[in-house]
């Protein structure tokens, strides 16, 4: 582990431990692409084409470097926080893609009514 990923894991745990990020994991966690807002984790930019984990709790909004994200549930499970299981990401669009087929749409993309959880590709799969 290098000197950098190590005070990463020791930023996440001090933001864990002071409150900064949720103490369980949410319930639907989306997969979307950096605007250049902070993460919630390291207070870093989230740059365009950096992969971003987001996710709501009652108190507010969460979006996490796909990183911090890992480091940030690795340290739920390490406290025994959080067990996993089989997770399921749904992708967010960033941009709305219009959709032709939404009574058939499979598609993660959020457009149609219809979609279900889809895996890690987000363009539209119909059947």
């Amino acid at each position: 582990m290098s000197i950098v990923e190590a005070r990463l894991i020791d930023r996440i745990r001090q933001n864990f431990d002071a409150g900064v990020l949720p103490r369980e994991r949410a319930k639907n966690i989306w997969r979307s692409y950096g605007v250049g807002d902070a993460c919630s984790a390291c207070s870093d930019p989230m740059l365009r084409g950096q992969g971003v984990f987001e996710f709501d709790t009652a108190a507010q909004t969460y979006r996490l470097h796909t990183g911090c994200y890992g480091l940030w549930e690795g340290e739920l499970i390490r406290r025994g926080l959080f067990t996993p299981s089989s997770i399921v990401v749904t992708h967010r669009a960033l941009f709305p893609v219009e959709c032709s087929s939404a009574a058939r749409c499979t598609a993660s993309h959020g457009v149609c009514a219809t979609r279900k959880p889809g895996g890690a590709n987000s363009r539209p799969s119909h059947q």
